[in-house]
């Protein structure tokens, strides 16, 4: 009984790491990469739904180079727990993303981009329509 109180503390202490790890040292490291060498482009909103802590999560999708790639993620340089609703769907907002690896991407949900905007292949360098609007949690 006791290696399996053992067993479970271990299990317990490595979540609770990882969560730590990636909370304080793994997101804004990678926030501080995407807002110093990150490229934009614009993302279409595939689908939405709610999340246990409140808030929402979306799906997306973006090209790059012509290659397509679907993410998801509730836009962690943007916190706005309530910016994507039912009606977002099909919607569009910019992303930034990591050139090297466009895999490694946010989501900014407070900056929609015009109807008659067109993305380049590889998109910007910079926000085609100013600068990132930040909300304090």
């Amino acid at each position: 009984m006791n290696i399996r109180k053992y067993v479970l503390f271990l299990l317990v202490t490595l979540i609770l790491a990882y969560t730590l790890y990636s909370n304080l040292v793994a997101e804004p490291k990678l926030r501080n990469q995407l807002l110093i060498k990150g490229r934009y482009s614009i993302a279409t909103i595939q689908n939405i739904w709610k999340v246990r802590k409140g808030g929402t999560m979306v799906s997306y999708s973006f090209s790059v180079d012509g290659k397509k790639y679907n993410c998801s993620g509730q836009g962690f340089i943007q916190k706005s727990l309530n910016a994507f609703s039912s009606h977002s769907i099909n919607q569009k907002r910019y992303v930034v993303y990591l050139a090297e690896n466009p895999f490694k991407n946010s989501i900014l949900p407070l900056c929609i981009p015009p109807d008659t905007i067109q993305c380049p292949k590889n998109g910007w360098n910079k926000l085609p329509t100013g600068s990132i609007e930040f909300v304090i949690p």
